[in-house]
């Protein structure tokens, strides 16, 4: 008989959240401001440092910040990454744990291709494969 695999702590996704929040803000060059150029800079250099998954992370979501401040000329700061942070902290990973007991596996089957990057990040975090 299988045992039901443990279940995942919260701050497991959140340190991998922190992590490309902190990518991100390090894509910005001598102004406080991220550019789409400086995103797609900045994962193009991961990918050639083989780093995909960090990447795809900050790829997809400086998409999503980008998505939520659309408006015409708007610019991404550090003030826009951190409101995203929690955001999606809260919306994009604790809302998908329903009973408030860490993320099950079918929870996790659950989140979206960002949280699950966010994930990943945190557990080679937490294994001390990736510095943070």
């Amino acid at each position: 008989m299988e045992k039901p695999k443990a279940r995942l702590p919260y701050g497991i996704p959140e340190a991998g959240l922190k992590h490309t929040t902190a990518l991100i803000k390090s894509a910005s060059k001598a102004d406080p401001i991220v550019s789409r150029a400086d995103a797609t800079a900045l994962v193009r250099q991961l990918n050639k440092e083989g780093r995909g998954t960090e990447a795809l992370a900050v790829s997809t979501f400086f998409k999503f910040i980008d998505f939520r401040d659309a408006a015409s000329g708007s610019r991404i700061t550090a003030a826009d990454i951190n409101k995203a942070e929690k955001y999606a902290a809260e919306t994009m990973l604790k809302a998908k744990d329903h009973n408030k007991n860490g993320y099950s596996a079918a929870e996790v089957e659950k989140f979206s291709k960002s949280a699950k990057a966010f994930l990943l990040l945190g557990q080679m975090i937490n294994a001390g494969i990736l510095k943070s």
